[in-house]
């Protein structure tokens, strides 16, 4: 005779019933020896996966075997070891039964008679229920929890130790003094990159957030702890967007109903994670590490260098990621042709927006603009600047910066509302039925693109409305700088010509092939934070 005794548990149980696996298992030995088993007819089965789903491992092998073999009986402790949903238990009972195995339950008795199925399935229908109850009353205790402004989790966040008595996060001052480094490099250097500042940490053998901790010996025999990991762009990327930082952790974003159970579902049935509405977010305090100053100072620069990347260019363009479109607000990226009947090329710098175009926009209507003829005219100026510093004081002191900023200011909200308008009809379209959507969707996902550009751009004009005029001693720091580079302004190499450009050059707003708008800044390191002005007087043939 062949015995099979199949054993599930799982967390919840083990918490709430007490059903552990050696307590099962004994259970159901004894049913087999009370039914005539000896010791090598019996085979056990033990599953620790959820009963959601009946491709459970140790389970499938259980029927393969019922299937190949004559199986007298299987036996487990409840119909519920099965599954907790009455019709995948059903199922499963009828897959075994199919086969000519009688199925015993430890603690109930079953007959296959009409009385003995409704008996056995009112037992499931109770079972399905206890969970759905256990699993509310969970729900509820983690959002009542987060009313309280406590956290609900562990959310191993770098930076923190978690108090799990207290249910808080503590500072970790050694990761916090890391966190505050990352962004210091970012502020000194805006073209430091994210692999860049990981190689620094890794050179510094600074302890990741996922390394481990491994015990070594010696070779004379004596233990150690080696700590083990290196720090990857995502890390540090997902350092660098983290809110929490500022002192508020959000929990509740993400409605993750029968998420993790997707491992056992078929692609096409799997539960997408939901973002919640921003109003649904339940905030709590953490202690601060930035301050939330600093923090969206952080995101803007973050954003400025997204947004002006140069792409990967079989050329070297002077003003890679400095250029922008005066019609579309994109960037602008350098390109060549190759000319006929020539091994030579003709380079230009060509708006995004036209080429290759942006999803379900029109193509810009900005000319190609001849690379060598831009470079040459914001060369010009910024080595005037360079040769006399004075007359820089004099154009960022002009007054008629002032109009010129506060009337694109005034454009630039314009355009916003209008944007805000399309939205809320975009909206109603979708209410009504009017839109699927997966239109929606992209509509609204390029009218958000447009909306971010346009935002951005009315951030700089405000950091501009803000500046001041050159005071004695940042007017000190520009001198001592440009003095390295004046001597021979006529003969410097490419590479230094560049830096000078990328140093004080925030981004050349082009307007067509001969006229352009140069918006230049002064780093931290020359004043006490990145300042922000405008050359009104166009560069132009």
């Amino acid at each position: 005779m062949i015995f099979i005794v199949y054993v599930r548990v799982s967390t919840e149980q083990q918490e709430k019933r007490g059903y552990s696996i050696p307590e099962q298992v004994e259970a159901g030995k004894n049913k087999a020896f009370s039914l005539g088993a000896k010791e090598d007819e019996i085979f056990i089965f033990i599953d620790n996966e959820t009963g959601e789903f009946l491709n459970r491992t140790e389970f499938q092998k259980a029927l393969d075997i019922i299937a190949k073999s004559d199986v007298d009986y299987f036996i487990c402790l409840d119909p519920d070891r099965f599954s907790r949903k009455t019709v995948n238990a059903l199922i499963a009972q009828e897959m075994i039964e199919k086969n000519d195995t009688e199925i015993v339950y430890c603690n109930s008795e079953y007959e296959k008679t009409p009385e003995g199925k409704l008996f056995l399935q009112i037992k499931m229908v109770i079972a399905e229920y206890e969970k759905e109850k256990i699993k509310i009353r969970t729900m509820m205790g983690k959002l009542g929890k987060a009313k309280r402004k406590l956290l609900t989790h562990n959310p191993n966040l770098y930076g923190y130790n978690y108090d799990s008595i207290n249910d808080i996060l503590i500072i970790n001052e050694e990761e916090a003094k890391v966190i505050k480094l990352i962004i210091r490099w970012i502020f000194e250097n805006d073209k430091i990159g994210i692999n860049k500042i990981a190689e620094r940490l890794n050179s510094m053998n600074i302890f990741p957030p996922r390394g481990k901790k491994v015990n070594k010996k010696e070779n004379n025999g004596n233990s150690y702890i080696k700590e083990e990991g290196i720090w990857h762009r995502a890390t540090i990327r997902r350092i660098l967007r983290n809110y929490t930082y500022t002192g508020t952790l959000f929990i509740q974003t993400v409605d993750t109903q029968g998420v993790k159970f997707n491992k056992y579902r078929k692609d096409e049935d799997k539960i997408k994670r939901i973002m919640k509405p921003r109003e649904e977010w339940i905030g709590i305090q953490v202690p601060e590490i930035v301050p939330v100053d600093i923090w969206e100072k952080l995101q803007d620069c973050l954003q400025r260098r997204r947004d002006l990347k140069p792409g990967i260019a079989k050329e070297d363009y002077l003003l890679s990621g400095l250029l922008r479109c005066s019609l579309c607000k994109h960037t602008l990226h350098g390109n060549r042709v190759k000319k006929k009947n020539s091994d030579e090329y003709y380079k230009y710098y060509v708006c995004t927006a036209k080429s290759p175009g942006i999803l379900n926009q029109p193509k810009c209507k900005l000319p190609n603009i001849n690379s060598t003829n831009l470079e040459n005219m914001v060369w010009e100026k910024v080595k005037s600047w360079v040769m006399n510093p004075e007359l820089l004081r004099e154009l960022i002191a002009n007054k008629n910066n002032l109009q010129f900023l506060l009337e694109e200011k005034d454009n630039l909200n314009k355009e916003i509302e209008l944007l805000n308008k399309e939205k809320s009809k975009l909206d109603i379209l979708y209410m009504k039925s009017k839109i699927e959507e997966n239109e929606y969707d992209t509509y609204n996902n390029d009218i958000q693109k447009n909306k971010n550009i346009l935002l951005f751009r009315l951030n700089d004009i405000n950091k501009e409305l803000k500046s001041i005029e050159i005071t004695e001693d940042i007017m000190d720091k520009i001198k001592k700088i440009f003095n390295e580079y004046n001597k021979d302004i006529e003969n410097i190499s490419y590479e230094y010509k560049k830096y000078l450009i990328h140093l004080i050059v925030y981004y050349v707003d082009v307007v067509n092939e001969n006229k352009g708008y140069i918006i230049g800044r002064f780093p931290e390191s020359w004043t006490e934070e990145t300042t922000l002005w405008r050359v009104v007087t166009t560069v132009q043939n």
